[in-house]
């Protein structure tokens, strides 16, 4: 969501009549297409969600597994089984709070559906977008977004080892970012 709303301010900026340098996107997908809408759920969402409490828990397999079992209960026992599954982990559990996970998780859902119904329109400011590792093997094949169809200006694609929430602590993208940033800033002087 966050790279839909970078989007659409840059694209209200340009529409103002501001030049906007600089765009960068981190791991984030763009609209959210029918296909992907067809097969998310709560269960993706939650383990998403609490993946960043316990980033190295969770193998891509187990990942997989996981999804499956959670996918095969109704979506109020989700949370609960995870949960379960958690403390058979041995996973510390003490620091969530249960009902701002669901919060954040309802607010997340109905980010994705403004997603779904906004149209973005294209920016003339370069992209910067980094990719977790693990995120393009999610997609497999299919690209987690193809940013570059919205904006005139160029792409420039990093991809980072990591999964959605290391790639914040990765080195070598804020070296990059740094690196964009200072270009941006001597070529404005």
């Amino acid at each position: 969501m966050g790279g839909m709303l970078a989007m659409a301010m840059a694209s209200q900026l340009e529409a103002q009549g501001e030049q906007v340098e600089f765009i960068g996107l981190i791991d984030t997908t763009q609209t959210l297409d029918s296909e992907w809408a067809a097969r998310h759920n709560r269960a993706i969402e939650y383990l998403d969600y609490l993946a960043g409490y316990w980033p190295s828990a969770i193998s891509h397999d187990g990942r997989q597994n996981l999804i499956e079992r959670l996918e095969a209960l109704p979506t109020e026992a989700q949370l609960d089984h995870l949960l379960e599954w958690a403390r058979q982990q041995h996973l510390p559990l003490e620091s969530l709070d249960i009902e701002s996970i669901e919060l954040q998780i309802t607010l997340r859902d109905k980010g994705h559906r403004l997603m779904r119904e906004h149209a973005l329109k294209p920016v003339q400011a370069p992209l910067h977008i980094g990719w977790a590792e693990e995120t393009v093997k999610e997609h497999g094949q299919r690209s987690p977004g193809d940013w570059s169809s919205f904006t005139t200006g160029k792409t420039q694609i990093n991809v980072v080892a990591g999964d959605h929430w290391q790639i914040l602590k990765a080195q070598s993208l804020h070296a990059d970012l740094c690196r964009h940033l200072g270009d941006q800033s001597n070529q404005n002087m």
